[in-house]
């Protein structure tokens, strides 16, 4: 059911900053989970673990990643999209700031990767039952269009800050740390977000 009455256009609902919430939220929540992604099985080379155990991880992490996205979409159904988000990023703040340390223990680092690769699933499950419920069927497809191009490079930033950053294992640390800032910032937002439907001027009246 199209929650919003269509009696306005996309140009009043783009002055809506949750649009831009959600921008903020989903650039600086992939971050981490895209860094993660692309460099877990560097940084557990460094670490010295086992090349075996690593490729099983990248396998496991992308099931999870990808089944994963049903889990969240039950829970998008029963909790709606605050708690859970919320949640998602609490989870990564305390993951992003200890997932160095653990480099070196495989089963808590094979843990870690795995609960991000679940983060990740459950930002994209979460993000597109959000735009219909908020700005209606007729808008929100758009309003997910314009996000996805505003924030989709997140997915290439993470490879590139980690050339640039990343010269001995010690740099790994400050990459994760610097997830563990955007996941603040995140959190902040979210806590601040509304998540009521978008309701246009004329239908106020």
């Amino acid at each position: 059911i199209d929650n919003t009455i269509n009696n306005g256009n996309l140009k009043e609902i783009l002055h809506d900053k949750r649009i831009y919430q959600i921008i903020i939220m989903n650039f600086c929540t992939l971050y981490f989970c895209f860094m993660v992604t692309n460099t877990n099985r560097s940084f557990g080379q460094l670490n010295l673990l086992n090349e075996k155990v690593l490729s099983n991880l990248s396998k496991v992490a992308a099931i999870i990643n990808g089944s994963g996205r049903l889990l969240w979409g039950a829970l998008f159904d029963k909790f709606g999209f605050k708690k859970l988000y919320i949640l998602i990023v609490a989870v990564e703040i305390g993951i992003s700031s200890t997932i160095f340390q653990f480099g070196n223990n495989t089963i808590m680092y094979f843990i870690m990767v795995c609960v991000t690769a679940l983060l990740l699933a459950g930002n994209i499950a979460l993000m597109i039952p959000l735009y219909p419920k908020i700005f209606g069927i007729k808008y929100g497809t758009e309003v997910n269009g314009i996000c996805i191009a505003l924030y989709s490079f997140t997915c290439i930033l993470g490879p590139v800050v980690a050339k640039f950053v990343v010269h001995e294992k010690k740099d790994y640390q400050r990459l994760y740390l610097s997830g563990t800032v955007l996941a603040v910032i995140s959190f902040i937002v979210v806590c601040m977000f509304k998540e009521e439907p978008f309701v246009f001027k004329s239908d106020k009246k």
